[in-house]
């Protein structure tokens, strides 16, 4: 991403008989009908801003489609929306209120049964939000949209108790001890000392600890924490949470952390459900459009 070269490989499918291996080798590719030898013009190339899923491509007079990408790639741009528009959700919002000005009631009243909003399908939010936007919004946004309000499957919350225990039963084993340390790095950022900072202050200085964690734990506070990114996170109880020093939890016995994490996470951050399993909670997505006091107000 940081020069903009671009590779394509070809994967093979289980008993496909087709063998894998490098379509287009890492290099910077123009766009169609572009030349080098253009006069007084720059020729233009791909950059990571051409790449979103539902995008068509022609690179090499080759012709892709983009279909989907990985959850890596999702959670990146979802952490850095200011370099991804289409990962913003901020924006997305925008767009959909300046186009529900005038039939909001209606878009609302089409998830309305017995007079609540009830989870619906990915699909079905999708085909809403398309038929509002039409061209306007990509597949790419929507994918977005429907990962921030997926819905939460209470059976799914992970345990606290268990997650402490489990998080300092493994700082003690590696004899992490540096926790004054950890507040005091937390502390640059809480200008007005009120022991609070944003989920992106507590995110950094958690990475930057380096806590002798796997990603699955850390991915397990993260959730526990500062599940959206409007979070404000307690810094100084999440310390406590951390510390077996003054506040032990019992220990836990030797688990498989990968599994635990796949039983328990409240929203599967790495092994996200495919979004045809996904259901959309309608109700926290009209709330996040922020239009019924707007709508009640025009229409009294």
């Amino acid at each position: 991403m940081a020069d903009n070269t671009i590779s394509v490989y070809k994967s093979s499918g289980q008993n496909s008989g087709c063998g894998s291996g490098m379509i287009i080798g890492k290099r910077k590719l123009l766009k169609p009908n572009q030349s080098m030898r253009t006069i007084n013009t720059y020729p233009e190339y791909y950059t990571y801003e051409d790449l979103y899923v539902g995008a068509q491509v022609e690179m090499d007079r080759f012709k892709f489609k983009i279909i989907g990408c990985d959850e890596y790639t999702l959670k990146f741009m979802e952490n850095f929306p200011h370099r991804f528009p289409k990962a913003n959700i901020g924006l997305i919002l925008d767009k959909l209120r300046l186009r529900l000005q005038d039939n909001y009631k209606i878009f609302v009243s089409q998830y309305m049964k017995q007079a609540r909003l009830d989870p619906v399908p990915y699909a079905e939010f999708s085909s809403a939000i398309h038929k509002v936007l039409g061209e306007d919004i990509k597949e790419q946004e929507v994918l977005h949209l429907g990962r921030r309000f997926q819905k939460v499957d209470p059976q799914f919350e992970i345990n606290q108790e268990e997650l402490r225990s489990l998080v300092q039963t493994n700082l003690r084993r590696k004899l992490f001890f540096e926790f004054s340390k950890l507040e005091e790095n937390y502390h640059k950022y809480d200008v007005d000392k009120s022991g609070m900072v944003k989920k992106k202050e507590f995110m950094y200085v958690l990475k930057g600890a380096r806590l002798p964690l796997s990603r699955d734990l850390v991915c397990a506070l993260e959730q526990s924490f500062a599940p959206h990114e409007e979070s404000i996170v307690n810094y100084t109880e999440f310390i406590k949470f951390l510390n077996y020093k003054k506040y032990p939890a019992p220990e836990c016995p030797p688990m498989n952390t990968m599994m635990y994490m796949q039983g328990n996470t409240r929203r599967s951050d790495l092994t996200r459900s495919k979004l045809s399993n996904i259901q959309v909670d309608v109700a926290e997505f009209i709330k996040a459009l922020g239009m019924e006091e707007q709508f009640i107000r025009e229409n009294s």
